[in-house]
């Protein structure tokens, strides 16, 4: 009897992406992709598009340069470097299984990454727990398109959200318990990435994800007490998006009465910008010159020794 051929599996990891070079041209280029992606900005093209490209292309590099300048690594920018760790460690978990990252909006793309690889079945985990339509969506949207391109090519399962996943949400009790043995907070803030509250971003599913990662955590039988709210962050362009903005409340909470706060997001599994700048830099300083007196943050996954466990569980979940 024949022996049967044994099946070539692999993952793939993606994020968002982020400049390649630390460059105000690299920045553009980054920012024209990303943009212009429908699932981010959902605008009417011909009204977006003069907008992007006369005001936000010009203007906008210059400030964001600054920004990375701050947090820009010897490897890189600190989701690339974070990224292709997680990649690493998650090799190590998962025998027999080839583990590879791309990017969504940089390389290495979904598709040149999926293109030459000889497998026969993948497994496409987006590093955001959360499903969103501006991130998960459009990582979506390219598997699919890779596989009209490539009829004959590996069958893929791409992982929609893992949000309430036992093994991340037991990791972060354990980060919190450490943060607050280091000294109490009047509050922790879980602070979340924002999206418009527009119908074609569906935010109600998203904020309802975000309520259940919050909602594990804190429930979780090995979690400390303590007082806390959800926030949403990163706001960009016109309208009403989904709040309350934690920027507003870093500057209201020192009127609330609170004078220390520890602040995570749970909704992103390495530094980046959102992190690295917007919480450590932005909030913390809006949240001390209102009165605050202490405003620490939680680093995220990153390269923790535990990520590439919590990542082969996420596999093993959808894999089968």
């Amino acid at each position: 009897m024949p022996r049967q051929q044994e099946v070539r599996r692999g993952c793939l990891i993606v994020n968002l992406g982020s400049p390649e070079e630390l460059s105000e041209e690299r920045i553009r280029s980054f920012l024209r992709r990303f943009l212009s992606d429908r699932r981010v900005v959902d605008l009417p093209r011909l009204l977006w598009q003069p907008i992007l490209r006369c005001f936000v292309l010009p203007k906008r590099p210059g400030r964001i340069l600054e920004q990375y300048e701050r947090v820009w690594t010897p490897e890189g920018s600190p989701l690339m470097a974070y990224t292709v760790a997680q990649r690493d460690q998650l090799a190590e978990q998962l025998d027999q299984v080839e583990v590879r990252y791309a990017m969504t909006y940089t390389r290495p793309g979904i598709a040149e990454t999926l293109s030459d690889w000889q497998v026969d079945e993948v497994t496409v985990l987006p590093l955001f727990p959360q499903y969103a339509p501006s991130t998960v969506a459009p990582v979506i949207d390219q598997v699919a398109a890779f596989e009209r391109a490539h009829p004959d090519g590996p069958v893929i399962t791409t992982v929609r959200d893992w949000a309430t996943q036992p093994e991340y949400v037991a990791w972060y009790v354990e980060q919190l318990a450490e943060a607050l043995a280091d000294g109490p907070v009047d509050k922790v803030v879980f602070s979340y990435h924002s999206v418009p509250e527009r119908k074609r971003h569906g935010p109600v599913d998203y904020a309802d994800r975000c309520r259940a990662t919050t909602a594990a955590i804190v429930a979780h039988p090995d979690c400390p007490s303590f007082e806390w709210e959800i926030t949403y962050q990163s706001t960009f362009g016109p309208g009403r998006w989904l709040g309350p903005a934690t920027l507003d409340r870093a500057q209201a909470l020192p009127g609330e009465g609170v004078r220390s706060v520890l602040a995570c997001s749970p909704g992103f599994v390495a530094d980046c910008i959102e992190t690295s700048y917007e919480l450590r830099v932005l909030m913390a300083g809006a949240f001390m010159s209102c009165g605050g007196e202490r405003f620490r943050v939680l680093a995220p996954l990153n390269s923790d020794p535990q990520a590439g466990k919590i990542l082969a569980a996420v596999y093993r979940r959808f894999t089968g």
